[in-house]
Formats: C-alpha cells, structure tokens, sequence
C-alpha cells in the first residue's frame, strides 16, 4: 500500500498550478513524504451523527423566461433544490447564459429528483 501511495503521490504535478493557501482548520491534515505531500481529511474512527450529512453544490437551472430573471424568483427556484448559499447573479450585468448558477446545500437524507416546478 505504501508503495501504491508513493506512486499517486509521483504522479500528481503542481509545477504548472497557482500556489493554494491550506485551510487553517484542525480536521485537515498534510501528509509528507520527501519533497512531495498531499492533505487529507484527519481519519475519525467515531464520526458524529451529521458527518457528511450534507454537500454544497453549483446548480444551472434552465428554461426561466427573461421577464422572470429577478432575484426572488432565482431564489424561489434554487430553494426547490435545497437551501441557498449563493445565487450567482448580478442585475446590473447582461446575462449571456441561457441559465442561472446556485449553490445549494442538499441534504444527503433526501435526495433530490429531476422535476419540473
């Protein structure tokens, strides 16, 4: 296993990428070897009860016709979806797509399925 780590490790190249700050949060981990590391989740063999119960996600929603591109129409239909993070609209800028970006929190208890609204 050692060996199978050493080699993906090998295999990743971050000459060409931009430099990336580390979270400063304790449940991550930089594991090193060499001149090479990688971060990681710390492992919890007892993990709470809402570890991993949710996940935020960019959502297009297709289809909204032009006179309905308000924000609280974007919002009333992103929240069909689950729980609104961030519309990535601005009113004062042309819109160019034929959709609106969202991010949404879904609860992984109850997945969501494809629906017309």
């Amino acid at each position: 296993m050692a060996e199978s780590l050493q080699d993906a490790i090998r295999s990743m190249s971050l000459k060409d990428d931009d430099p990336i700050d580390l979270p400063d949060n304790p449940c991550f981990q930089v594991f090193e070897q060499n001149a090479l590391s990688i971060l990681g989740h710390k492992w919890i063999p007892s993990p709470p009860k809402n570890f991993l119960s949710t996940v935020d996600v960019w959502v297009r929603i297709h289809h909204i016709p032009m006179n309905y591109y308000t924000l609280d129409t974007m919002d009333f239909l992103a929240r069909k979806i689950g729980k609104v993070i961030e519309i990535a609209y601005g009113p004062n800028v042309s819109q160019k797509d034929a959709f609106i970006r969202a991010q949404v929190r879904l609860d992984i208890a109850n997945p969501t399925t494809a629906r017309h609204v």
